[in-house]
Formats: C-alpha cells, structure tokens, sequence
C-alpha cells in the first residue's frame, strides 16, 4: 500500500513537472503550444516527433528546450546531410575489427548511447543512411552485419523543412508517431515577442531553474503512462497544425 501511494506522489510530482517545464518553454518559443504538448505526449510514450516549416521558425530551439529540461540525459544533436554515412549516427568504425574482416562501430557518444536525439534536416540524409536508422528508431537496436546492440534512446526529434518521397522515407515516417506542421507566424505582436526573446536569448536554449531528473521520468512513465498523462489534462494528438492568423 505504501509503495503504491509513493507511485501516485511520484506520478503527481512528475505531471507537475511537466506542466512547469511546458510552461517555461512556452515562455522561451513563442506561440508553440500545441507543439510543446505534443512533443511531451512523444516523451510519455517513448515515441518520435517530427517537426516540419519553413525555415526561421525555431525547430532547433524547440527540440534543444525541450530536452533540457531534464536532468542526466545524454543528448545527441547531428544536422543531416547528403554526403553522412551511418557511421555519423552510430560512431565510427573499429580499426581493429575492420583489419580483421569485421563491419563493428564504436557507439561511444553516438546516437545509439543518447537518452534522446535531435536531427535536423532529416530528410537532407541520403536513403542509404535513413534507411540504416530504421532499426534503432522502431527497435531501439543497432544492427549491422554482425553488431547488434541494445540502445537506451527513448525519444528523437527530428526537424525538416520538406518532404520527399521514396520507399525508405515512407518507412521513416512511419517511426514518427508524432508529426507537427508548423506555419510562420504572421501577427506582428507575435513576431515582436519572438524578436524580443531572440535578443534576450540569442536563439540558444534558456538554462532552467529546475529540470525533471531523466531516470524518476522514465520509472513513472513504465509504472503507469497513463496516469502522467491524465493528470496533464489534455490528451495526445499524432498530429498537429500550430499557426498564427
């Protein structure tokens, strides 16, 4: 009995948490409510968000706010490109191994180690590597030829300014449950509180005052997922449209 009322203290604490980190986002990114919400519904389920606009919208300092409101989490940041392999996502190659006829990377500080991942421009990244990161992002496994490794990662958000079509990237999208399309913002007292915060913050994440401890997130959320979410008070949605008329 005891155990189980510390859970519910502790799922409480932690959707309290969440509100006041929403809210000192909120206060950073400008008119990205929704979007702040859903990206929070993807860290409750373990799921992957995409976030796609125009450029010049904040994407970067959504994603990198986000994930610095909690504490012990190892964060991977890459910008995607046509010319990257898969070894910019999963470490480079062991020497050793290679001169002995074997493909094994060394995931030391690489995507398969994070907590949690931000690539930007995903669909800059050519289909062989796309395709690479299926399994890391579906499976949480990093599989290669003969390596086959476990990974913590529990949520990445990725950042485009377009789509494109081909059978790799319908794959991809698929392991984005959480898909936001943000518009520019067009009211002019919107855009002057975004220049304003820019001036203050130089577009870099604010240092919060107090951040979510990674590991209490992740006990409450495998005890009881739903509770955190009920006791935000609003339900997830698996896509959404943020704009300003």
């Amino acid at each position: 009995m005891q155990q189980d009322t510390d859970v519910i203290h502790s799922i409480e604490e932690i959707a309290k948490e969440l509100k006041d980190a929403a809210w000192f986002i909120g206060q950073r990114v400008i008119n990205r409510e929704e979007v702040i919400e859903q990206a929070f519904c993807a860290l409750l389920t373990a799921e992957h968000a995409l976030l796609q606009s125009r450029t010049g919208v904040g994407k970067s300092l959504l994603a990198e706010q986000i994930f610095s409101m909690f504490e012990g989490a190892r964060l991977f940041r890459v910008q995607a490109s046509k010319e990257q392999q898969p070894d910019t996502f999963f470490g480079g190659l062991d020497l050793e191994e290679l001169k002995a006829g074997r493909i094994i990377h060394n995931t030391k500080g690489s995507l398969v180690e994070s907590d949690f991942g931000f690539i930007d421009e995903i669909f800059d990244a050519n289909d062989f590597t796309l395709r690479a990161l299926l399994s890391l992002l579906n499976e949480r496994r990093l599989l290669r030829g003969l390596q086959d490794v476990a990974s913590p990662l529990h949520s990445v958000i990725a950042a485009t300014n377009y789509l494109r079509v081909s059978e790799v990237t319908e794959a991809l999208l698929d392991r984005f449950l959480f898909k936001a399309v943000i518009l520019p913002d067009k009211d002019p007292f919107i855009q002057y509180q975004i220049s304003q915060r820019y001036l203050v913050h130089g577009g870099r994440p604010a240092v919060p005052e107090k951040r979510i401890p990674l590991r209490d997130f992740n006990t409450c959320i495998a005890s009881s997922p739903a509770e955190v979410m009920t006791s935000r008070s609003r339900s997830p949605t698996s896509c959404c449209t943020s704009r300003t008329s």
